[in-house]
């Protein structure tokens, strides 16, 4: 795991964006992308119609937006994420 004092933007970004974490941010304040807990988690309903374009790609993904409470199990602070597994997840 990376030294809090000598961790950087571009040392974090690889974390936040692997597999294991499945594009969710790690934690905020101790920087950890392991030990996790939702507290409660909300998503809207909007049906989004598949679409395929020639090569079977579906153009039209589900954007549906879900805001989640976390609390890291590491540091016991806990902090929001908005976002889909399309766009990505940001800290709120």
């Amino acid at each position: 795991m990376l030294d809090k004092r000598d961790t950087t933007v571009n040392d974090i970004i690889p974390m936040i964006t692997s597999d294991f974490t499945n594009g969710i941010p790690i934690c905020p304040y101790c920087k950890k992308p392991t030990r996790r807990t939702v507290g409660s988690s909300s998503e809207t309903l909007m049906y989004f119609c598949p679409i395929y374009d020639k090569e079977g790609n579906n153009t039209n993904p589900d954007r549906n937006t879900l805001t989640t409470n976390w609390q890291c199990l590491e540091c016991g602070k806990s902090y929001q994420t908005k976002g889909n597994y399309v766009d990505g997840f940001k800290i709120i």
